[in-house]
């Protein structure tokens, strides 16, 4: 049981899981539902921010697991807050003359003030060395579990592709309206928004079993 965990099986099915669970949600709940439970406050806001809770108290459980590796479990421990930070939408609260501080558009517009652009570019920079860090440090071994069929490798692989599907899902409504000029109709989009949520939902979800098979895999 323990050798299938930690091979790439149990990711695979982690993955077909997901894709069931968001699918089944489609099928099954009414538009008006969906459009309800996917908003601020809703039952996949707060299944999001559970699963953030579990995913950094699962990775503070394992934080012996990292021993010689301290600065790369500060650097997880670091993301996963600020993926929560981003999650409760720091990047609208650092601006007070646009609508969000994290977009291009904030930084080229000339009525945003200098004060403002230079904090959201810290803490973007702050984010980027972290990740580069964590890139660095990992890659090169998940690389090469995922040719083995390692399950940390593929659902670290997971984690990244959900994260990409879903940023993806979120802008698919705003660039199918600069492509067509027409609007997604009401129909459509919150299907479109439970995708995106609900993928969002199981990116800590991935963390949480990425940390399991990590754990199992140092003390096997």
């Amino acid at each position: 049981m323990k050798q299938f965990f930690i091979s790439a099986k149990m990711s695979v099915v982690f993955g077909v899981v997901m894709c069931l669970v968001l699918g089944l949600l489609g099928i099954v709940l009414p538009a008006e539902v969906i459009q309800a439970q996917t908003q601020d406050g809703g039952l996949i806001d707060i299944a999001t921010y559970t699963a953030y809770g579990l995913a950094i108290a699962t990775l503070l459980v394992f934080y012996k697991d990292f021993t010689g590796k301290r600065t790369l479990f500060w650097a997880l421990l670091f993301l996963l807050v600020a993926a929560v930070l981003r999650e409760a939408g720091i990047q609208h609260m650092l601006t007070q003359t646009d609508t969000t501080a994290f977009k291009i558009r904030f930084f080229t517009n000339p009525h945003n003030p200098l004060c403002e652009k230079i904090r959201a570019l810290a803490i973007l920079a702050i984010v980027a060395i972290v990740a580069l860090y964590i890139v660095i440090r990992t890659a090169l071994p998940l690389l090469k579990g995922l040719f083995k069929g390692n399950g940390l490798s593929w659902s670290i692989a997971g984690l990244c592709a959900t994260t990409i599907v879903s940023k993806c899902v979120d802008r698919a409504h705003g660039n199918y309206y600069k492509w067509t000029g027409t609007p997604v109709s009401d129909q459509v989009m919150p299907y479109l928004t439970l995708i995106e949520e609900g993928l969002e939902m199981f990116i800590p979800l991935w963390a949480v079993l990425a940390c399991w098979q990590h754990h199992f895999i140092k003390n096997h």
